[in-house]
């Protein structure tokens, strides 16, 4: 009967510690420097005036267009003339020849406006990262070309910020759930197998799938706190995102109101309609009048998205009774690929998908508990028949929810990609991680005195499993990459571009760690055999794949202002050491061996006999 030691006790509480107090500072962090949306957008647009000195630009431009399309007629002329039995003149070609020189000499001028522009954006963020102690990254002032574009980079500092403890504690509790599920796997697996090797450590994964209701508790908190808004880990469920329109009277409010109806009754029983934009704006762009959908504003100063100053006129359909109306009108937020995934990807029902993975879970793994306990208390073979059905079911079910959990809980954060692989690649990189916990804890425990019938062929097993799907993660994890990089289509390509531009080093780092070292090191078959070697080769696999996960989360949720600090160590080591807990407490509580496992005298003379 294994005691659970005041070590391990000491060590787990003092994780814990470490993890709550670092998870306070980083709340307390993320509370005192936070800055609304409309601060942020008053000191880019009053910071912005200040240095916006546009001259020269636009003549430039349209003296470029003009040699353009000079350049481009003549050039049709010329073709025409050659399609003709006129051989064209040395003179037409010395004309346009110096044509050519003229656009060329605009070309430069413009290059050089936008060199000295770039010098003016960098004076702007940089008073801006001053004034509001923020800080942008090399491709943040590199893509800023414009005031929006500025007030964009500006806003998404600090929402990164707000969300920097809430991806913290997805990542950590996700990792751990998602393992100790895994660990369930492993165990089902024992069964539907009907191993006979793994016998007498059963009661190993078995506690660790103890921290699943735990960890499923944590995980519908952190979504019904999202559901609620506070946090944003999962944007798709901001509700500006989802529909077309917005009642302009709510717009400057904290909680302004959507709608996909063109008609909207307010709460005064008011009927408002989608309101037209040339009514309701008071200038439009001059060079806009000849478009199909003219440009229309209310801002006396209008800037494209290239950063140019455009000229503005006094629209003369505006009409200020109708402005000064509360009406709808199309929201700019809308976004066209999150809405049509509004049918999966809403709150109710992504919080009882997740309420069905999770109870279907923990009723599962407590069917095979009960079976378990009651064979050691009851004997007979009846209990281990009964955990065979329930482990095939549990390996079904858990083959479709790891799947779809996969999608919810991980996919989601980045709503526009997809990948129909990621559920397999996931499930793999959480099933090698549980394998290892495994050993990692059944060496412990040989260590500490127990398990004295384990041997050297166990170990082997062991090693077979840690080596066998640490390359089976690599195949999952090189065959997304390869059609996602081989097919080049820009809303897939754009998930691998992010983490290649701001976490390549520790992509590589995942890569080598996961792959590299595991492959090397347990190749021969004398490593797989020593505990040592299989115990320090488990705990590489438990931090490579810790950083997997981090991967997996944190650019959806952080994007380029992400950190590996004291926050995100501190919450992981928290989550550890409640995990650690929750793990030992359970095998405290009951016999290290189930005695009355049919399978039990295999489990004992285990050989594995190499000739």
């Amino acid at each position: 009967m294994y005691s659970i030691t005041k070590n391990i006790k000491r060590t787990s509480f003092l994780l814990i510690f470490i993890g709550i107090i670092c998870l306070g500072f980083g709340f307390f962090e993320s509370l005192s420097s936070h800055v609304s949306d409309k601060e942020i957008k008053y000191k880019v647009k009053e910071v912005y005036k200040k240095y916006n000195k546009e001259k020269g630009k636009t003549s430039l431009e349209d003296s470029l267009n003009l040699y353009q399309k000079m350049h481009d007629n003549l050039i049709f002329e010329r073709d025409s003339i050659m399609r003709t039995n006129f051989v064209n003149s040395e003179g037409y070609s010395n004309w346009l020849t110096t044509l050519t020189k003229k656009k060329e000499f605009i070309e430069i001028k413009i290059d050089e406006f936008e060199l000295n522009n770039s010098d003016v954006m960098l004076l702007i963020l940089s008073e801006i990262e001053k004034d509001l102690n923020c800080h942008f990254t090399s491709a943040e002032i590199e893509k800023s070309k414009s005031e929006e574009d500025v007030y964009v980079a500006t806003k998404h500092y600090f929402h990164a910020k707000a969300q920097r403890p809430w991806s913290s504690i997805l990542w950590s509790n996700l990792f751990f759930l998602m393992v100790a599920v895994a660990a369930g796997l492993w165990w089902a697996i024992q069964y539907v197998a009907r191993a006979g090797w793994s016998a007498m450590i059963l009661r190993v994964p078995q506690a660790i799938t103890s921290y699943i209701p735990y960890g499923g508790g944590i995980m519908l908190i952190l979504i019904i706190l999202a559901g609620l808004h506070w946090n944003h880990i999962y944007h798709w469920m901001d509700e500006s995102l989802n529909n077309k329109y917005v009642v302009e009277s709510s717009i400057e409010k904290d909680h302004p109101i959507y709608t996909n109806e063109e008609v909207y009754i307010d709460s005064s029983g008011e009927e408002l309609v989608l309101a037209d934009e040339s009514l309701i704006n008071k200038y439009v762009v001059e060079s806009s009048l000849d478009l199909d959908y003219p440009i229309y504003t209310n801002e006396e100063v209008y800037i494209d998205s290239n950063g140019e100053n455009l000229t503005l006129i006094k629209n003369l359909y505006y009409d200020s009774s109708v402005a000064e109306s509360s009406y709808l009108k199309k929201n700019s937020h809308y976004d066209y690929i999150v809405a049509n995934k509004s049918i999966y990807l809403n709150f109710p029902f992504f919080l009882l998908r997740s309420i069905i993975y999770i109870l279907g879970w923990v009723w599962m793994i407590s069917l095979m508990k009960k079976y378990s306990y009651n064979e050691d208390r009851l004997g007979g073979k009846k209990w281990y028949q009964k955990s065979f059905k329930v482990s095939v079911a549990f390996v079904l079910f858990l083959g479709l929810t790891s799947t779809t959990a996969a999608w919810d809980w991980v996919m989601s954060i980045d709503p526009h990609w997809f990948s129909t692989l990621f559920g397999w690649y996931s499930l793999a990189s959480f099933f090698i991680t549980a394998c290892a916990f495994i050993a990692a804890i059944t060496i412990y425990l040989m260590y500490k005195g127990h398990f004295k019938s384990l041997n050297n062929s166990h170990m082997h097993d062991f090693g077979r499993y840690l080596l066998a799907f640490s390359i089976f993660w690599t195949y999952l994890w090189f065959a997304q990459y390869m059609l996602i990089w081989y097919a080049n289509i820009p809303e897939e390509v754009v998930y691998y571009q992010e983490r290649y531009e701001f976490y390549k080093p520790l992509l590589l780092m995942t890569l080598a760690i996961n792959f590299l070292a595991p492959f090397f090191l347990l190749m021969d078959r004398s490593a797989k055999r020593s505990k040592g070697t299989l115990l320090f080769v488990a705990i590489l696999i438990i931090i490579g794949h810790a950083f997997d996960v981090f991967i997996m989360v944190m650019p959806g949720t952080m994007h380029s202002h992400w950190h590996f600090g004291y926050v995100e160590i501190g919450t992981f080591l928290g989550f550890l050491g409640f995990f650690i807990l929750v793990v030992f407490t359970s095998l405290s509580k009951r016999q290290l061996v189930q005695k009355n496992h049919p399978m039990l005298g295999e489990s004992k003379h285990h050989e594995i006999l190499i000739h």
